[in-house]
């Protein structure tokens, strides 16, 4: 938190407009606070953090999760397309997608989360959630979004593989934060503007 916290205030103090947004697995515990669960999400979002994609650390902690948002409804945005209820395989978990703003710039953020984490999802409180299709999740999103929004960002915890998927077939995504083949961040892809709609034949 401490290192975290630091960097921001540099840049608030250069008058720069920072978004800071978080691939998934937020630490557990800060080891310089003590801090853990909805106490740890609540001063993460103090520092400036907007939103995190969800992943294995989140999915572990559901329970501390859902009570940070019940209790901070303008909290961090925890966000995940592709994990549904398994009953209502059109009904996300958590929000999909968020549209947030950064300096008179309107990103619509994308989460998605790394389909190995389905292992989990047998027992228990995730017994009843599924992780589905990440690249039509993600496509309905930017359809969605993209028409409002200046900048579409992905945030991605899936495999490499997976990601790339994502990046080749959906067309309207800018930015790509994701993670490596070890599942650390992975630096950010700038992709080449292209348009959300695909061009159809005969």
């Amino acid at each position: 938190l401490g290192r975290l916290s630091t960097a921001v205030g540099a840049l608030k103090r250069e008058g720069r407009p920072a978004l800071l947004l978080s691939r998934g697995g937020l630490s557990p515990r800060d080891a310089d606070t003590g801090l853990e669960g909805a106490a740890l999400y609540s001063a993460l979002e103090r520092i400036g953090v907007a939103a995190s994609a969800v992943g294995v650390g989140e999915l572990r902690r559901l329970e501390a999760v859902r009570e940070y948002r019940a209790s901070n409804p303008g909290g961090i945005r925890f966000l995940s397309a592709n994990l549904v209820h398994a009953s209502s395989p059109n009904v996300s978990v958590f929000e999909p997608s968020a549209l947030l703003e950064a300096g008179g710039v309107r990103v619509a953020v994308i989460g998605l989360t790394r389909m190995h984490w389905s292992k989990y999802m047998t027992r228990g409180k995730l017994k009843d959630l599924v992780l589905v299709d990440p690249v039509q999740a993600a496509q309905t999103q930017v359809q969605l979004l993209r028409p409002s929004a200046d900048l579409v960002v992905l945030l991605s915890n899936m495999s490499p593989e997976d990601t790339a998927k994502v990046r080749e077939e959906v067309r309207g995504i800018d930015l790509v934060l994701s993670v490596d083949a070890s599942n650390r961040p992975a630096p950010a892809e700038r992709l080449e503007r292209r348009s959300s709609t695909r061009a159809r034949g005969p």
